[in-house]
């Protein structure tokens, strides 16, 4: 008898309407350990491709003649323009795959962009592109940004 009155209880309890704790008698958990929030990082962040500005054949045309490139893309005061698709950062500059657009006509290019030891400008070349030197019009190439 004294084992089925406990039985009959938990059967009842079972059966009972009201929510049953079934916790009130674990022991309470640690609470949760706490995530250190994350440092400022110490990893440098990497330097803006060094063609990224306006260039220009001459500084004349730096007035209204002016090659603009961003970090994927390019556009030429002749109405030529490149979507860069890969970017690959080669001693002496960058080879550059790009899709580009002129006269109505669409080319896959291979694109080269070279800057002489002598810091003197950078050379644009590909089969769109005879060998072309051009000249940075901006005073500093941080300032590409500020004409957009």
């Amino acid at each position: 008898m004294k084992l089925f009155l406990p039985l009959a209880a938990l059967a009842l309890a079972a059966c009972s309407s009201e929510p049953v704790n079934q916790t009130a008698d674990l022991p309470e958990t640690a609470p949760p350990v706490a995530t250190p929030e994350p440092g400022p990082s110490t990893t440098p962040m990497p330097e803006p491709a060094r063609y990224i500005g306006r260039w220009a054949a001459t500084p004349q045309l730096c007035a209204g003649g002016v090659w603009r490139f961003e970090e994927m893309d390019l556009s030429t005061a002749g109405e030529v323009s490149c979507d860069f698709h890969r970017v690959a950062n080669v001693p002496g500059g960058y080879d550059v795959a790009a899709t580009c657009f002129a006269e109505g006509n669409r080319s896959e290019e291979a694109i080269r962009l070279r800057f002489p030891a002598n810091g003197g400008g950078m050379t644009v070349e590909s089969k769109l592109f005879q060998p072309v030197s051009l000249i940075r019009c901006d005073a500093n190439k941080d300032e590409s940004s500020k004409d957009r």
